[in-house]
C-alpha cells in the first residue's frame, strides 16, 4: 500500500492563506508511484513461485513412508501443454499428472496477476473453482483454502534441481491428515507431503507420500536430470502437436514450439487480424521430432496475431500477443 502522508486540509490552508508548495506535492506523488511500483514489483516475483505456460514440466522422486517400512515408488510427472477457456469466461492452464505421457488425472488452474491467488478446479472443467494459495502468505501467517488450511511456516534458502534460489514451506493444520507443500522461487511446488493417521495401511498407520522435485522445464530451459526417460520430450513424439507461444505476451520475440510424428512439409505462417500475412516463419519438410521456431515482431504495432502451423494435411493456429 501507499505510504501515508499526512497533507494539510483546504480549511487549515484558507486560514494560513498559504499553499502546498509544488515541491512537497511532487514528492508526495513520488512517494506514492515508488509505493505502487514496489507493490507491482513484489507480486511479480512473488508470482515465480508457481510458474505456468504450456510446455512446461516437473518430475518428482516419488518415496511411500510409514513405521512399517520405506518404499520407492519411482517418479511422478506433471506437465501443461496447453490452456483452455472454460465456460465461467475465465482462461486455465490444463496440468496433466501421471507417469508422462499417461495422465491420471487433470487440473484446472489460474494464477490472478493482481491478487497472486492461486485459483484450481478438479475432477472435471464444470467443477466449482475454489482457492488452492495464495502465494502472498508471509511466514506465520493461516491460510483457508478449499483443500484445506495452511500455515506458512518458513522462507530459506534453497538449492533447486542445481540452482540457488528461496524456498517458502507450508504445513496442514488438519488433524488427521493433510498436505505439506513447499513453493520455490522460479521452479513452482518444489516439495509436497500427502499425510495420513490412516495410511498407507490398516496393519501399518501412520505414513506419507513424499514428493521432491529432480526435474524442471520452465519456458525454454532445463532445470536438474529427467530421471525417467519414458516420455522424454526428446523422444520422438506421438502426435502433431503446436504449444502455445512463450512467452506470451511478449516483447519483441516469442517462440513456437512444433512437434511431428511423421515426416511431414512444415510451414509456419504469421498473420494479423485481417489476414495478411506479415511472416513466413519455417517452409521446409523435417523428419520426425519437436522444432522451434521464432517470431521476432520488432517495428510491428501491438496487437493479436494469428501463427497457423500446417504440417501435410492438417494444420493448428495460436494466437500471439505483441505488446511494444
Amino acid at each position: 500500500m501507499p505510504p501515508h502522508v499526512e497533507v494539510q486540509s483546504r480549511s487549515h490552508l484558507s486560514r494560513t492563506g498559504s499553499r502546498v508548495p509544488m515541491r512537497q506535492l511532487g514528492l508526495v506523488i513520488a512517494f506514492t508511484l515508488l509505493a505502487c511500483v514496489e507493490a507491482l514489483s513484489q507480486i511479480d516475483s512473488v508470482l515465480t513461485l508457481y510458474p505456468l505456460g504450456a510446455g512446461y514440466r516437473w518430475q518428482y522422486t516419488h518415496k511411500i513412508e510409514s513405521r512399517c517400512g520405506n518404499w520407492d515408488q519411482g517418479t511422478w510427472d506433471e506437465w501443461i501443454d496447453k490452456d483452455t477457456l472454460l465456460s465461467s469466461g475465465k482462461r486455465y492452464w490444463i496440468r496433466n499428472l501421471g507417469k508422462y505421457p499417461q495422465v491420471s488425472e487433470r487440473h484446472f488452474e489460474r494464477l490472478d496477476s493482481t491478487t497472486a491467488n492461486l485459483y484450481e478446479i478438479r475432477d472435471w472443467s464444470e467443477s466449482p473453482e475454489r482457492l488452492a494459495d495464495s502465494l502472498m502468505i508471509s511466514v506465520g501467517d493461516t491460510l483457508n483454502t478449499g483443500f484445506g488450511r495452511f500455515r506458512c511456516w518458513r522462507l530459506i534458502p534453497d538449492t533447486i534441481c542445481g540452482v540457488i534460489t528461496r524456498t517458502k514451506a507450508l504445513i496442514g493444520l488438519s488433524q488427521y491428515s493433510g498436505t505439506n507443500r513447499s513453493f520455490s522461487f522460479g521452479f513452482g511446488q518444489s516439495f509436497r507431503e500427502f499425510w495420513s493417521m490412516d495410511y498407507p495401511f490398516p496393519a501399518c498407520p501412520g505414513g506419507s507420500d513424499l514428493y521432491e522435485l529432480v526435474y524442471a522445464r520452465i519456458g525454454m530451459k532445463e532445470y536438474g536430470t529427467l530421471l525417467s526417460v519414458e516420455g522424454d520430450l526428446g523422444s520422438a513424439p506421438r502426435d502433431f502437436t503446436v504449444l502455445q507461444n512463450y512467452p506470451n505476451p511478449f516483447n519483441p520475440s516469442t517462440a513456437i514450439q512444433i512437434s511431428v510424428a511423421h515426416k511431414s512439409s512444415i510451414v509456419v505462417t504469421v498473420f494479423d487480424l485481417l489476414g495478411v500475412e506479415v511472416a513466413t516463419l519455417m517452409d521446409e519438410v523435417k523428419e520426425p521430432g519437436t522444432y522451434s521456431v521464432r517470431f521476432n515482431g520488432a517495428g510491428r504495432p501491438s496487437g493479436v496475431y494469428l501463427c497457423r502451423v500446417k504440417a501435410g494435411d492438417v494444420s493448428q493456429t495460436i494466437r500471439l500477443v505483441l505488446l511494444t
